[in-house]
């Protein structure tokens, strides 16, 4: 029973987690209706509270936005900021007293400002949330003091969604990221927030509107915008449709959707030894480490020679306050003292200063945000005039210096999991407020208070970025008043000095004798991806030597002083991977060798002989082929034989640096300036979608997956078209090499026009598993099968059977699967284990594809219970690229692979370069309406039974004669404009489209050509004619119809993906053959309209059925001239009569034989005659069946 200071919530709560026994932490949004409250004792209570609330009782209160209507809300669309200079502006938050804000999120990045929304000059209030190193943070500042909350425990950048929920009721609040709660209180005062501005999401402007932000707003201080995906943003209950905003505001760089993460650093797009990290669906190149900048690392980096206390300054137009700062720098510099970087406040407290400088060969940090400094030391050996990489990370009172490799640990106070904030204006330690104006790198201008300042810097910089801010890079552009600097820019020695390129193993360079008498320095940059190779020999005297060379990715230094062979090896990893690595060889006096390979060194002293008395020519990059086997039996290239083959630069011989084009003795093989692949890199896709594989000098591409091939997957692969009448390409694994596979990966494009086909069919040959792609309604489905049950994925964006070039990539893992369809997301099924399986069997079930034994394109095998071989729906139009698991099924068939078996209406044709649409197809013919002859053109149709089937049983003798054969001659008249496509409910096979096509196929040895094609075969196809007699025969033998085409001669290309078949005779260039599908049927093709607008005259007679002529629109054709109507005409009136000159003379002889009398028909003297075999159909050839007797048709006639 409900008491006086007892209530009811419904949708929610102004606190939802602290309502005892709640789990749940949000409101409900979304409709309810009929709410009563009822009770029966201690007595009976009845409130119809959904009444109440929209009466406005004075029982009842609403918070928030409530409608009292219930209206079907269509799911919004996720965005992605796809940089981080990507941002949307969103209203303003109102939420002075209280308010809600909840949206979901995911990606793989440490780092981004999620959303900011500020007050004005006069009242700072502000709101945030970011994402800083994987964990979210939300602050608020109501005017009494900033509060910033940690509102996770382990990272979120897992890309996975997260939900977060932030509410704020006056001076309190919560933040529940996925139920997890974190509840928060601000500093006593204001209760209002007073936010004035746009709600920023996903950034906030240009780096140099981020160091305007407030302190606390880490990510936004260190320029670090969100990328990855955002969605389902609701503000105080309203939804906001991000995605409809970011269309209208033309946002830059923020797209209408959410992708899979799909791995971008496997392609290793970053050059130079730049290292490559996954971002969110991108890649990020980090260059620190290098001396190069941009994207890829692509770009050498402007360097700054700094002597005689020159210098850089940024001058900041105001103090700015940071708590956090990610700097870095790279310099060289012989000199043991110098000032690398100072932050300070010019004017101001001195003291507040972050300072970097070199002292004693050391790296010196100074950080004082108050009273008393802190100092860090790192590195040693800074002043060997190599260069050397520092990296600060700042997050509070928490430091990490890094020099190089080594990592600086520093800890100048606790971690929070909340900080409270002083008041706006004053420094306290525990704060860590770093106050700035100044930026200084080189030199100080002005002294310390104590009238000191640190020697200036003498060396080179490059790579300097403070806070996102390339402040070297900026200063070379010019244009930004408050940088000034009087030092050199790109001065120093070369950063790659004369790089040059062996081409192969077998090429050398001679160069004069060595000088490393008593000591030796010897410094050179090498790149290559060859594992083994030769790069530096010089003998001596004796059994001195020096040998440099590559032994299975890593490089061995041995050396004789006269005392025996000694070997040092580098520490370091494989260094053929194709990147730019630095080697210094030094011996000093003491016999102290030293190899350094990039940052690493290996030492080792030696003792008896120290000099290297070396003689004879210096051999750079390989030896003579001939003079291997002299070489010392420690030298690994004695027996392999093996050059260098890959880059060398900066080579500095103790001192000397020599050109080694230039300064040598001789040069022998293929050596040439410059390093070649710097521009011939896996970078930036050069694969269209294809796997790149790094090699030296050049990439391979693996098209496997894209259907394309070629050397850069640049063309359709091998292509196949299915015909009307069905045709299957079966692929059969060997019985002792059936696979058993857990993961698939399978890739085939297409063109049709049908709405219900198989593609593919993959089966088992001891189990029901199995694989199946099919287009069903239009839509793409795939479905598979590993034991248990039927799992359909499906993509119902988009209808396929448009007749466009579609590819469908369809992968496997155990029992999940993925299907994409051309670039659309990813629809991916991941179905649950069945609750019959055991625990132990679950972990085995469901995952492999057992037995695989045959792959079927173009339909399912019929098993013999159809003679085409393959069940409906079968496929019509083509199949390219066919790709499962390394198996190419269509390239196999087109080299006749005793494993593949091609049968029915199938045919290879030569793939177009980017088949865009499939031909449109015919329309069965109907009665239309006759046509008078014109005096325009003389046009004969002679149609035969309509039978189109390849079983004559199937046939209705009504339609035709059945029995004697007909010739079908067409002949062409004037081009008229095609007709209006037919109905959607008109059945369809392919036709030709209107652009040009392939060549015909006039050579039988052409591999592109498949059974059928080529001169003197008679297989009908579907073509495309111009200027065009079309002609067949067909005759009865034994009860069967067969059609024996006369002999072709090569005719002009036609439409895409077709092989002509032409008449031979004087005129049989351009006279092509209709197909006739086994009988006399002829589907005459469509015929434009005349320049005139009135249709050609075309007369079509139904043999035997004693209809009236027809008018049968056929496919558009070229215009033949009158000559040449008329020479087609006369030499079939010539060829009709030698035939039954030939007839008259064959019954002549056969009368007069003796044997028993005969009688003639002499109706039949006009029809032409076979030898009665067989006609090739494509492959599918109809089976003898039983002599039936057919009844006797009345004789054809001609009408013209």
């Amino acid at each position: 029973m409900l008491g006086t200071d007892d209530y009811i919530y419904v949708g929610g709560s102004p606190s939802d987690a602290d309502l005892p026994g709640s789990t749940i932490t949000n409101n409900f949004m979304g409709c309810l209706k009929q709410v009563v409250y009822r009770t029966i004792e201690p007595q009976e209570t009845n409130l119809d509270l959904s009444y109440l609330a929209k009466s406005n009782s004075p029982k009842m209160k609403a918070y928030g936005n409530l409608e009292f209507t219930c209206n079907e809300v269509s799911p919004l669309d996720p965005v992605t900021f796809l940089t981080p200079e990507s941002y949307l502006e969103l209203p303003t938050w109102t939420a002075k007293k209280t308010g809600t804000i909840s949206f979901d999120f995911r990606t793989k990045e440490d780092n981004g400002l999620l959303m900011y929304n500020f007050g004005t000059v006069e009242q700072p209030d502000f709101f945030a949330c970011e994402l800083l190193d994987g964990h979210l943070y939300v602050m608020f500042d109501l005017g009494s003091g900033p509060v910033k909350v940690k509102a996770t425990q382990k990272p979120l950048n897992d890309g996975e969604w997260h939900h977060v929920d932030i509410q704020r009721d006056g001076l309190s609040g919560m933040v529940v990221v996925d139920s997890r709660l974190s509840k928060f209180s601000v500093p006593a005062g204001s209760s209002n927030l007073g936010l004035n501005s746009k709600l920023y999401v996903g950034g906030y402007g240009t780096s140099w509107s981020a160091l305007q932000l407030p302190k606390e707003i880490w990510s936004g201080k260190l320029y670090y915008g969100f990328v990855g995906c955002m969605r389902d943003i609701y503000m105080d209950g309203r939804s906001l449709d991000i995605a409809a905003i970011a269309k209208q505001q033309g946002a830059v760089g923020v797209g209408s959707y959410c992708r899979p993460m799909v791995d971008q650093c496997s392609s290793r797009p970053c050059q130079q030894g730049g290292k490559c990290k996954e971002g969110w669906n991108r890649y990020i190149c980090d260059c620190a480490k290098t001396v190069f900048s941009g994207k890829n690392c692509e770009k050498e980096s402007t360097m700054l020679t700094f002597a005689d206390g020159q210098y850089l300054t940024v001058s900041l137009l105001g103090p700015v306050q940071t708590e956090a700062e990610d700097i870095t720098l790279r310099f060289r510099t012989a000199s043991s003292y110098g000032l690398l970087l100072a932050v300070t406040y010019e004017g101001g407290p001195q003291e507040n200063v972050l300072m970097m400088e070199i002292e004693a060969g050391r790296l010196k940090l100074t950080f004082n945000p108050g009273p008393g400094p802190d100092f860090l030391y790192g590195g040693e050996g800074l002043d060997d005039n190599n260069w050397h990489t520092v990296q600060l990370r700042r997050r509070g009172r928490q430091l990490n210096l890094r020099v190089d490799d080594l990592d600086v640990p520093g800890f100048f106070g606790e971690s929070f999991q909340m900080l409270q904030y002083p008041e706006p204006g004053t420094v306290s330690k525990s704060s860590a407020v770093l106050d700035f104006n100044s930026i200084a790198i080189g030199s100080l201008q002005k002294a310390k208070p104590d009238g000191t300042s640190p020697p200036s810097f003498e060396g080179q910089m490059q790579n300097f970025v403070f806070n996102g801010n390339p402040f070297i890079e900026m200063a070379m552009s010019g244009g930004v008043d408050m940088i000034q600097t009087n030092a050199q820019f790109g001065k120093g020695t070369k950063v790659i000095g004369n790089p040059i390129t062996f081409r192969d193993q077998a090429s050398y360079v001679k160069l004069q004798t060595l000088e490393a008498y008593s000591s030796m320095n010897l410094v050179f940059k090498f790149k290559t991806t060859q594992p083994d190779g030769l790069i530096m020999y010089n003998g001596g005297d004796g059994n001195d030597f020096l040998a440099l060379e590559l032994v299975k990715g890593y490089l061995q230094y041995a050396f004789n002083l006269g005392d025996g062979a000694t070997m040092m090896k580098g520490k370091s990893d494989m260094l053929n991977d194709n990147e730019w690595h630095e080697v210094k060889i030094t011996r000093d006096e003491n016999l102290n060798h030293r190899l350094t390979i990039d940052d690493l060194a290996v030492q080792k002293t030696t003792k008896g002989s120290k000099n290297l008395d070396l003689k004879g020519e210096m051999y750079v990059g390989g030896y003579p082929e001939q003079k291997y086997k002299e070489l010392p039996l420690m030298v690994e290239a004695r027996a392999k034989q093996l050059g260098y083959q890959g880059c060398l630069a900066s080579i500095n011989l103790d001192g000397k640096y020599p050109d080694l084009l230039k300064d040598n003795k001789r040069l022998s093989g293929s050596i040439v300036a410059g390093c070649e692949d710097l521009t011939n890199s896996c970078a930036g896709d050069p694969c269209n979608g294809g796997k790149c594989s790094q090699q030296w000098n050049r990439y391979e591409c693996d098209c496997g997956m894209t259907t394309y091939t070629g050397p850069t997957c640049e063309n359709v692969s091998t292509t196949y078209e299915f015909g009307p009448a069905g045709g299957l390409i079966t692929y059969e694994f060997p019985n002792e090499a059936r696979p058993n596979t857990r993961i698939d990966m399978l890739a085939v494009g297409f063109t049709t026009r049908v709405t219900q086909a198989v593609l593919v069919r993959i089966d088992s040959a001891t189990s029901d598993d199995f694989m199946e792609i099919m287009i069903n309604d239009g839509l793409l489905v795939a479905t598979y099968n590993m034991g248990t049950q039927d799992h359909p994925v499906s993509e119902k964006s988009k209808k396929v059977n448009d007749g466009s070039y579609h590819i469908v990539r369809f992968s496997r893992i155990g029992a999940n699967a993925s299907l994409q369809l051309d670039n659309l997301p990813l629809n991916e099924k991941k179905p649950p284990v069945p609750s019959y399986l055991s625990s132990e069997d679950r972990s085995k079930q469901l995952s492999v594809f057992n037995s695989q034994a045959y792959i079927r394109l173009g339909g399912r095998s019929s098993n013999g219970r159809s003679r085409r071989g393959v069940d409906k729906p079968y496929f019509v139009g083509m199949l390219s690229g066919f790709y499962y698991n390394d198996i190419k099924v269509l390239d196999l068939a087109r080299q006749k692979d005793p494993r593949v078996k091609v049968e029915g209406d199938v045919k290879a044709v030569k793939p177009p370069s980017m088949p865009t649409r499939v031909p449109p197809l015919p329309v069965p013919p109907q009665p239309r309406k006759p046509v008078p002859p014109s005096d325009e053109d003389d046009i004969l149709v002679m149609s035969g039974s309509g039978c189109q089937s390849d079983d004559e049983d199937d046939c209705d003798p009504s339609l035709g004669s059945g029995e004697e054969g007909i010739i079908t001659p067409i002949i062409n008249g004037q081009p008229t404009p095609k007709p209006p496509k037919p109905p959607k409910s008109t059945p369809i096979v392919p036709v030709p489209s209107d652009g040009p096509g392939p060549d015909s196929c006039d050579d039988e040895d052409d591999p592109d050509c498949d059974d059928g094609s080529g001169s003197g075969d008679g297989s009908g196809t579907t073509t495309a004619s111009t200027d065009a007699v079309r002609f067949s025969v067909t005759t009865t033998t034994g009860g069967r119809k067969q059609t024996t085409p006369p002999t072709l001669q090569p005719s002009p290309p036609l439409q895409p993906g077709l092989t002509p078949n032409t008449v031979a005779g004087p005129r049989g260039n351009g006279q092509q053959i209709l197909p006739t599908n086994g009988v006399s049927n002829v589907i005459p093709p469509l015929f434009p309209k005349q320049p005139n607008g009135k249709p050609s005259n075309i007369i079509t007679l139904e043999p035997g059925n004693g209809k009236s002529p027809v008018q049968n629109p056929v496919q558009e054709q070229q215009v033949a001239d009158t000559a040449s109507t008329t020479g087609m005409v006369v030499g079939i009136v010539v060829a009709a009569a030698i035939a039954l000159l030939i007839l008259l003379y064959a019954m002549y002889k056969y009368r007069n034989r003796d044997e028993g009398s005969y009688r003639i028909d002499e109706s039949r003297n006009y029809n032409f005659h076979t030898s009665g075999l067989p006609a090739q159909q494509n492959g599918s050839v109809p089976k003898e069946k039983p002599h039936k007797p057919v009844k006797k048709k009345d004789s054809k006639e001609w009408y013209v």
